[in-house]
């Protein structure tokens, strides 16, 4: 997991934030940038972990409705053009 945060971090830094900033930081100001990067992303996740413990089952039902609602013009597309 914490693979995947400071991943996640370092690839937000280099995309977005050193486009963004006038000039270019320190080793360690780049450092505390993408721990703070890194920190955000584990607060949010955190916080939609506590989200969809609440939801339950109104998610399960949210996720296959959604599934359904994708999978009809795919449907639609077949009927019409049917693969040989």
């Amino acid at each position: 997991m914490s693979t995947g945060l400071n991943t996640l971090s370092a690839a937000i830094y280099k995309d977005f934030v050193e486009h963004i900033l006038p000039r270019k930081l320190s080793e360690r100001g780049t450092h505390l940038s993408i721990k703070a990067i890194s920190f955000g992303i584990g607060c949010f996740c955190i916080g939609v972990m506590f989200i969809v413990d609440k939801l339950g089952g109104i998610l399960q039902v949210w996720l296959k409705s959604s599934q359904f609602t994708i999978m009809v013009p795919v449907r639609r597309f077949e009927v019409v053009f049917p693969g040989r």
